[in-house]
């Protein structure tokens, strides 16, 4: 068992962000959801982002701007996740439910498994609204 589900129904996902945003009226959205993105822990900064880019384009073997599960096991077995995790993340960030990753579900995966790997952050049950 490669711990890659053969289907992967999502747990459910957030319609928007927190309406707890903190800042007055006047502040810009983009602010608030900058300060809602530093209360979770969630936000990928911009050189992560840059970092999870250049590893879709490789992973990305054959070139048809899609991970399919076999290209994004090899990068997923660098985390040493457990299979469990690995199912879990797949299930989270393959939003459209397709079985392959867009680069945007590329990087949400990433992010998740890099948060999991190497700051032990148990994984959401719910992919957060800022991924």
């Amino acid at each position: 068992a490669s711990g890659w589900p053969s289907e992967s129904p999502a747990t459910g996902f957030p319609s928007s962000p927190a309406s707890s945003a903190r800042g007055s009226p006047q502040q810009p959205m983009l602010q608030q959801e900058q300060m809602l993105a530093q209360d979770t822990g969630w936000a990928i900064d911009a050189e992560r982002l840059e970092r999870y880019k250049a590893v879709f384009e490789r992973a990305d073997e054959d070139e048809d701007g899609y991970v399919l599960p076999n290209e994004a096991q090899a990068v997923l077995a660098r985390a040493s996740l457990s299979q469990e995790d690995v199912a879990q993340i797949w299930a989270l960030s393959d939003v459209d439910q397709d079985g392959r990753w867009s680069l945007g579900e590329f990087i949400c995966a990433m992010h998740l498994a890099y948060l999991r790997s190497k700051q032990g952050v148990e994984l959401p049950p719910q992919l957060p609204p800022d991924l």
